[in-house]
């Protein structure tokens, strides 16, 4: 039974209540979910006190990983989804709502309770980059989308984890060395067919950082990414030069003096830094997109990749899953389902608490996906793809309604049997209290034939949604 407890608020809080997640139990607690606070961006708090209460976040998050991870079962094989580091948008999660029975996001605090190291904060500032202040602009948005998921989240439709952990950089720096440039990081089958994705621009100082350029020449500076990967996906190399200083013989203790010169390298140890930054990229990228994948499938979810670079890559590495469920949720992620658009997350979901009718809706769009699966001309699946949801979302709809009113008056007509029954056996002297218990049954089996005819009729819930849309009180 799903509990509206986001309903009510008071004092600028959410009340504790049966929550869907243990983050949303923590947070209730936090000025970061202080809607009166959150309103005028934290105005009255300074960036210090904000980053002790992110830090109190993530500990939090790391010490309760397991449990995290604990409260996605599934009900049904292949049907929780895992977006990765890729978040999908309040709509998204909306047009899906009606399909998939879970999401596993990432949390979207918890990249701004990572704290740079002073090793980390050093090399910035020796790099000339503008030291990093709390942005609370995004800061504010990320929280905005864990109010805005809020009844999400109490109908255990959506679940956080902290995937971004999984780019972030070693607590402490370490220097590594390789005789072939990294080339052997990977089996050579995937790093080329990585390298041949690869693009590669230089970068040049700038007034509060570096700045990347259109072409690639000797530099001080590499911006690597990979065709077909996400914009804001890239990865950030600088040559230096060090000059060994030996400290300790016994210990063999060395310590190195890092400059970064104005003047490019020559061009020899220019290709080999080139060289070797690509590989290492694709090992990162490679890496990343590899541990997702196994937090996917320890969440037992179908991984929803975040580009066609991370798809080629898992269909190239055999990780891919072309199950048609996978298949077809990926699509409604695409699919705008015209009458979606204007219904509240709240209406949604309790709408999909009718888990018989929910389950009919699912089946048939993976019937439907199914027989799309086998058409190979692109241009006639989209066309065939449009006819299905048409018909599905609009004509399907129209049908249920009228079977939703047929059924009724049948209800009515089986009620009214009943009461004469009832009747009949009160004052009727030809009456007995077997037409009487035979006239109630027969009101009972039509209640069950009705239950039974809407909850497997696929369209049944998008009749109940657009019912509510347009009249609340209808459905």
């Amino acid at each position: 039974m799903l509990l509206l407890w986001y309903a009510t608020r008071s004092g600028g809080k959410i009340p504790r209540a049966t929550m869907g997640t243990i983050l949303y139990d923590f947070l209730r607690d936090s000025v970061l979910f202080n809607e009166e606070r959150l309103s005028d961006r934290f105005a009255g708090l300074t960036d210090a006190q904000l980053r002790r209460e992110l830090a109190q976040y993530r500990t939090f998050c790391l010490a309760n990983i397991d449990t995290l991870t604990g409260e996605i079962p599934s009900s049904r094989p292949n049907s929780v989804v895992f977006s990765g580091s890729r978040r999908p948008s309040v709509q998204q999660l909306k047009r899906t709502g009606l399909y998939v029975e879970r999401h596993v996001i990432d949390d979207p605090l918890f990249p701004f309770t990572r704290e740079a190291g002073e090793i980390g904060r050093t090399a910035a500032r020796h790099l000339g980059y503008a030291e990093a202040a709390l942005n609370r602009r995004e800061l504010c948005e990320a929280l905005q989308f864990l109010l805005d998921v809020t009844p999400m989240v109490a109908a255990d439709y959506v679940k956080f984890l902290p995937v971004s952990q999984i780019y972030e950089p070693p607590p402490e720096s370490h220097l590594t060395y390789s005789e072939n440039y990294f080339s052997d990081a990977l089996p050579r089958e995937v790093m080329e067919f990585i390298r041949h994705r690869t693009r590669v621009r230089s970068m040049e100082p700038a007034n509060t950082g570096w700045r990347v350029l259109g072409g690639v020449s000797p530099c001080r500076g590499l911006f690597i990414d990979f065709i077909g990967d996400s914009w804001d996906q890239g990865h950030v190399y600088h040559l230096h030069d060090a000059k060994p200083h030996i400290v300790d013989e016994a210990s063999r203790l060395v310590r190195f003096e890092l400059s970064l010169p104005e003047t490019p390298p020559d061009a020899g140890r220019f290709q080999a830094w080139l060289f070797q930054s690509m590989n290492q990229a694709a090992r990162d990228a490679h890496n990343g997109v590899v541990a997702e994948f196994a937090m996917a499938r320890r969440c037992g979810a179908t991984y929803l990749a975040r580009s066609q670079f991370t798809f080629d890559l898992l269909a190239m590495l055999g990780g891919h899953a072309a199950s048609i469920p996978a298949r077809t949720t990926a699509s409604l992620m695409e699919l705008e389902l015209p009458f979606l658009r204007g219904v509240s997350a709240e209406d949604l979901m309790r709408i999909r608490s009718d888990r018989e009718a929910f389950d009919s809706l699912r089946d048939a769009w993976e019937r439907g996906f199914s027989e799309l699966r086998l058409e190979d001309d692109p241009e006639r699946r989209r066309l065939k793809t449009e006819n299905f949801v048409r018909e599905l979302t609009e004509l399907n709809v129209r049908e249920a309604g009228r079977e939703v009113a047929r059924l009724r008056k049948t209800l009515m007509l089986g009620a009214g049997i009943a009461v004469a029954g009832v009747v009949g056996a009160l004052f009727g002297p030809e009456a007995s209290l077997l037409t009487t218990a035979a006239a109630v049954f027969q009101g009972l089996k039509t209640h069950n034939d009705y239950r039974k005819a809407t909850t497997s009729n696929p369209a049944f819930l998008l009749w109940k949604l657009k019912r509510r849309t347009s009249d609340p009180e209808a459905a």
